[in-house]
C-alpha cells in the first residue's frame, strides 16, 4: 500500500524530521502521501494534533 509507513517511498526525508521546522516536515508529508487530493477541511483536528505531537516529539 501507498501508506505503509515501512515502505521507501513513503518515509520521510529523515534531515527534513530533524530541522524542527514542522511546515517543512508536513509539507513533505503532504506531497509523499498526496494529502492534497484529500478533502482536508474535515480533517483539520488531526492536522493539528499531528503538528502538536511532532513540535512535542522533535522540540
Amino acid at each position: 500500500s501507498q501508506y505503509d509507513i515501512h515502505s521507501n517511498s513513503a518515509s520521510p526525508n529523515m534531515p527534513c524530521m530533524h530541522s524542527n521546522n514542522s511546515e517543512l516536515f508536513l509539507s513533505k508529508l503532504i506531497q509523499e502521501f498526496n494529502l492534497d487530493s484529500i478533502n482536508i477541511e474535515g480533517h483539520l483536528h488531526i492536522l493539528h494534533q499531528a503538528e502538536k505531537l511532532f513540535l512535542k516529539v522533535f522540540d
